[in-house]
């Protein structure tokens, strides 16, 4: 079996990955994949030494050239980032149904310099915090003069992933009109579960702009791919609160769908919306790119909303009825040159 084979002397055996990190009794190890040897652990609770074990194993890997870092099935506590430094280091977990990154405040990865590529697969990650910039799945913090935008160009790639966050699953703003950083990476989302409780406890909205489930603002060229498919987007909440379930904005100002600051090319394809209480589905200043495939379960105002955009194509869309406004299930609006076909209201 690659990854993991239980020894006679109890200590996990790794084959095939950089390290190989599990859950035993109250601690957690990171067993070396080339030694054999258990090089970094610590205590698996809320503030105990656990998880910065696991950056250590990253940190090395990446020392190392790169490679894989694999958490096998279990709860890997522990209140802290995972500040995402590497470039040719992945994180993969067994079943994301049973590997489960757990945090109560922090979130979960921040992404805090350039040219980074933050690739995990098959993990799930959960954080309990709220708030502004509290308790997000996959942050680009937010740190330029203005206190609005990261601005920091760096690659996602997530795949087979599931996020329940209680604000942003995922979260990236960069200053669309600033072509001096050079604009969003690569971006690839793919097979993966992503589900936002949309209010308190008490009832009360959250503040501030983390409402969508995944927002994602800036300014893309043609050589980056922009490429979400087979997802679906869960959205637990009954108010009306500003939420969209997926917003990929490029320059909402002046870019209109064909200037430079715009998002160039890319792919949506074959998700699923659900419960929204916003739009589903909202994307502006995009230009040769393709929606399609997508299927929309109650949103409380709009399925899809296309605003500035250019020579693009909707197809083979469902919009299974809104609640708010009934009968206004897409929206478009300055749009040129844009083919709109086989969309169905069931």
């Amino acid at each position: 079996m690659n990854g993991f084979n239980i020894t006679g002397s109890g200590t996990p055996y790794c084959s095939g990955y950089s390290y190989c990190v599990s859950v035993q009794g109250s601690n957690i190890i990171a067993v070396n994949g080339s030694t054999q040897n258990v090089d970094f652990s610590g205590t698996n609770t809320v503030l105990g030494t656990g998880k910065p074990a696991i950056f250590d194993a990253m940190n090395q890997t990446e020392a190392n050239g790169g490679g894989v870092v694999y958490l096998r099935s279990g709860t890997y506590n522990g209140n802290y980032a995972l500040n995402w430094t590497y470039r040719n280091t992945k994180l993969k977990g067994e079943h994301r149904n049973s590997t489960w990154w757990k945090n109560t405040g922090a979130n979960n990865i921040e992404i805090r310099t350039n040219n980074v590529r933050v690739d995990v697969e098959s993990i799930y990650f959960t954080s309990t915090g709220n708030g502004d910039n509290v308790g997000i799945g996959v942050y680009s913090v937010l740190d330029d003069s203005s206190g609005l935008y990261g601005n920091r160009t760096f690659d996602l790639y997530l795949k087979d992933v599931k996020l329940y966050t209680l604000t942003n699953a995922i979260f990236i703003a960069n200053d669309p009109t600033n072509t001096t950083y050079g604009g969003l990476g690569n971006i690839s989302i793919k097979d993966s579960l992503f589900f936002r409780n949309s209010q308190n406890t008490d009832g009360t909205e959250y503040p501030g702009s983390q409402y969508d489930v995944v927002s994602i603002t800036g300014f893309k060229n043609k050589y980056n791919e922009l490429v979400i498919d087979n997802n679906r987007f869960i959205m637990d909440g009954i108010r009306r609160d500003d939420a969209k379930s997926l917003s990929i904005t490029g320059d909402a100002v002046n870019g209109h769908g064909q200037e430079s600051t715009s998002l160039d090319t890319g792919t949506v394809s074959n998700n699923y919306f659900d419960n929204s209480t916003r739009e589903c589905f909202q994307i502006s200043d995009a230009r040769t790119s393709k929606y399609m495939i997508t299927h929309v379960t109650t949103p409380y105002e709009l399925g899809s909303f296309l605003q500035d955009c250019n020579r693009s194509i909707v197809t083979n869309n469902i919009v299974n009825y809104s609640f708010y406004r009934g009968t206004e299930l897409m929206r478009v609006m300055r749009i040129h040159g844009w083919e709109i076909k086989h969309f169905i209201r069931d």
